[in-house]
């Protein structure tokens, strides 16, 4: 079932924290901030706290957006959207994805690295996300909020950038498309 709320996270709350701690597994903290019945499904707004933190000094936190299918065994298609903007063609691949029976998730943006341009930092940054994205991985097949039958990406722009890094890494995603990489 999906009970619709929608608030800030609260790193020091630990009541509003669920933390799984499985035998030889990560543990994971993570919020739900939005939960909606969508048609055929759900959507799911997460933040998820990041476990590798090499540029700020503050924690971080992985921002989802998960269209969910009701169906079971569905290809899970993981979106990351270009740098900047109102996330408009990534929300349009998600649902288009979504329409034809995949599960989707957009990786929402960090805004407090809008402003790097040090050369060293922003290597951070990419590692960072290389981390991250295993770290999506990760939770979902440990969570099990759906069953994932295939594991592919979409990244636009700098996005798609991102994409080749993680492909790179990541032996468990199974295809990836890359548009305008770095236009």
């Amino acid at each position: 079932s999906c009970h619709f709320h929608q608030s800030e996270f609260h790193s020091q709350d630990t009541k509003q924290i669920k933390s799984i701690q499985l035998a030889n597994l990560k543990s994971f903290d993570y919020r739900t901030q939005l939960c909606e019945k969508i048609d055929k499904g759900v959507l799911k707004k997460i933040s998820l706290k990041a476990h590798k933190n090499l540029i700020l000094d503050t924690d971080r936190f992985i921002n989802l957006r998960l269209y969910i299918h009701n169906k079971k065994d569905r290809p899970l298609l993981i979106v990351y959207p270009i740098s900047r903007g109102r996330y408009h063609l990534a929300k349009f691949v998600a649902k288009s994805f979504y329409k034809r029976g995949w599960n989707t998730i957009i990786v929402e943006r960090e805004t407090q690295y809008e402003k790097i341009y040090d050369p060293q930092k922003l290597n951070l940054q990419m590692n960072e996300l290389v981390f991250d994205n295993r770290q999506i991985v990760d939770w979902l097949y440990q969570e099990k909020l759906f069953s994932i039958k295939k594991l592919a990406m979409f990244g636009i722009s700098k996005g798609a950038i991102k994409t080749s890094l993680i492909m790179a890494d990541d032996p468990r995603i199974d295809a990836a498309v890359m548009a305008l990489g770095g236009g």
